[in-house]
């Protein structure tokens, strides 16, 4: 819209005035003359003024058009401004659609010069028949209602293709004309993220197979398949063997790279009839469907010699990798896959503890035979653990991305002992105390035990940050801990008992151990909460369970699996995945901690995504609780 033009205005006005002040002079003048003397010396005198008053006219008309310039021009500056500013793709429509001005963001889009769309109807490059919708209708609509309308439609661009974009449409007026600014934005990275979450859902990051849900999800159609009429099939669980030998002596990258090789393989040798996934760490599994035993046990073992010729290197050194195989025979309709997938479990076990390399076909007895010996193994050394002191206590820093130079919080880490000194992994010791309800025991010697080291550290924590956002330590608890009436009293006893205040505590539940006993753990959390402890929800994403679930439960923290969080610099996938599940995380008011962070490059694409806090190796190691002395407290001596 132009500037009112009041400098002409006023020109206008100071003309009129001293036109009339020279007609009042003139008669004035005639009025008072003499008889007998000439009436042309008054006039001369009003014609010399009018003539300077011209020229006095003359020169504000050219400033008035010079200033008048000048705004337009400012005007235009600052409306280019604007549209080479927005990222966008801006328009300015007629009332019927027709393309007035474009930024060079919408040029850019379209692919298109400005010259080339001006005058020319923006429905022209749009798509939207298919949606039920008409760009007259919308402008329409947007006209009458004086607000902005949108739509979801694709745009046809230059070389042909469609792109997905969002249409809003906005009202506005120009020197009293209606007119309409469009803006569109580009919607094909959010759905190419979109699509990639999708995949992820059924796909595994790592080798691109099916993933376990998925592979779990195919089987069950396959056994429910067509009711009265059974089809015989086999199930192979296949483990590569002495993996964690390679993973330990040429690190996890060797490893990654194994497995991606393998799923290489195994894809060349499978037929279209049969399903590969991969089930996790270093199992896959091979679905026969209308295989019967000898058929099946055919093919595995070439898929076994497939593997054993398979060379494998990593920096110049070469690695000899076999595979066990375990086989379950199976007719359709009728049997569950869970049972399926838990008998071909076993059978693979058993073909390892026969001496590894070979294939093994599921016996009743063998289900018996290892939990015999292995998980009643298990048993009585976590017994003989708790009750001779050879549990310890780890504590691993976690940092805040944006303000490193924040004190520190700590994740407690429980690790067993064996007779011979050596240290047990969680992972082998972890599951059988779950299957035999030792972990209530085991995390109730946790909190007693942190409490007991570090009570003063908790209470001079309490007094630095009172009731903060923040927490001193955070503590897990298992799934089975969670359905154990008793816990939570225990909790609150030993919190009274060493004068700890609450806050300064986080305790970390897995999300699969929350959904599965979903009610208990809201319980828990709440009566917990009241006392003013956290809670975090570890391992988020590893179950792809669904975000709904997040909003029912009095969470503060949520930790971003660090199987996403490791590769993030190197796969645009995972990356996309940490981006959603903090995006979401903020929305519903949670922080977030990124595991497993081992590189400085990870750790700064954490900072540019705004996660909130990281934790692993390039943060810091493990370190025996009975060292730690957390950073920024003052302990009174005795």
């Amino acid at each position: 819209m132009h500037p009112p033009n009041r400098p002409l205005q006023a020109l206008l006005a100071m003309w009129g005035l001293v036109l009339g002040m020279l007609a009042i002079q003139a008669v004035l003048d005639l009025r008072d003359l003499p008889p007998g003397h000439s009436p042309l010396g008054p006039p001369l005198r009003a014609a010399v003024l009018y003539g300077l008053f011209l020229v006095a006219s003359f020169a504000v008309y050219l400033w008035v058009r010079r200033q008048t310039a000048q705004a337009l021009l400012d005007a235009d500056t600052r409306l280019n401004a604007i549209l080479r500013a927005s990222a966008d793709g801006l328009l300015l429509l007629d009332v019927e659609g027709r393309i007035q001005v474009l930024n060079p963001a919408a040029e850019m889009f379209f692919g298109r010069l400005a010259e080339d769309v001006q005058g020319h109807p923006l429905g022209d490059f749009l798509v939207g028949k298919d949606l039920g919708w008409s760009l007259s209708d919308l402008l329409h609509a947007a006209g009458e209602g004086g607000a902005t309308r949108t739509a979801e439609i694709k745009a046809r661009l230059r070389d042909g293709d469609l792109a997905p974009v969002r249409l809003s449409l906005t009202p506005v007026a120009q020197d009293g004309r209606p007119l309409f600014v469009a803006l569109l934005q580009d919607l094909s990275e959010v759905y190419r993220n979109q699509r990639r979450l999708d995949h992820l859902a059924h796909y595994d990051s790592l080798t691109g197979l099916l993933n376990r849900r998925e592979f779990q999800r195919r089987l069950e159609a396959v056994l429910s398949h067509g009711e009265g009429e059974e089809r015989p099939g086999v199930l192979c669980h296949l483990d590569v063997d002495q993996f964690k030998l390679i993973n330990d002596t040429a690190g996890q990258a060797a490893g990654d790279a194994l497995l991606k090789q393998l799923a290489m393989l195994l894809r060349a040798h499978v037929g279209d009839g049969e399903i590969l996934a991969r089930l996790g760490g270093d199992e896959f599994a091979l679905l026969l469907s209308g295989y019967d035993l000898e058929r099946a046990e055919d093919s595995c073992h070439g898929l076994l010699q497939t593997i054993r010729s398979f060379p494998f290197t990593w920096k110049d050194q070469a690695f000899e990798i076999t595979a066990s195989a375990g086989l379950v025979p199976f007719l359709t309709h009728g049997a569950a896959a869970s049972q399926v997938l838990s008998e071909a479990d076993v059978a693979c076990h058993m073909a390892k503890r026969m001496g590894r390399n070979r294939l093994h076909v599921y016996q009743t007895s063998d289900a018996d035979l290892i939990r015999h010996h292995g998980d009643m193994h298990l048993v009585g050394e976590i017994h003989a653990a708790l009750n001779e002191g050879r549990f310890h206590l780890y504590a691993q820093p976690i940092a805040s991305v944006r303000r490193p130079d924040d004190p520190h919080h700590y994740e407690i880490l429980v690790r067993m002992v064996d007779p011979g000194g050596r240290l047990v992994n969680p992972d082998d010791f972890v599951p059988a105390a779950e299957r035999y309800i030792l972990m209530p025991a085991i995390d109730r010697w946790v909190v007693g035990r942190l409490l007991q080291l570090q009570a003063a550290h908790l209470r001079a924590w309490g007094e630095a940050h009172g009731a903060t956002d923040g927490f001193l330590f955070a503590v897990n608890l298992s799934g089975t801990s969670l359905t154990d009436e008793a816990l939570l009293q225990f909790v609150l006893r030993q919190i009274d008992a060493h004068r700890i205040p609450a806050q300064a505590l986080c305790f970390e539940i897995t999300e699969t151990a929350v959904v599965a006993n979903l009610e208990r753990a809201r319980e828990l959390m709440e009566w917990l909460r009241t006392r003013g402890c956290r809670f975090a929800l570890d391992d988020f994403g590893v179950g792809l369970s669904s975000y709904a679930y997040l909003k029912e439960l009095p969470a503060s923290y949520l930790k971003i699996d660090g199987a996403f969080v490791r590769h993030m610099a190197e796969d645009p996938v995972d990356h996309a995945i940490v981006e959603s599940i903090n995006q979401i995380a903020h929305v519903l008011g949670l922080k977030t901690i990124a595991e497993w962070v081992e590189s400085r490059t990870t750790l700064l694409q954490l900072r540019a995504l705004a996660v909130d806090y990281a934790q692993g190796y390039v943060i810091g190691e493990p370190i025996p609780l009975e060292q730690l002395r957390p950073e920024g407290l003052r302990v009174e001596a005795g």
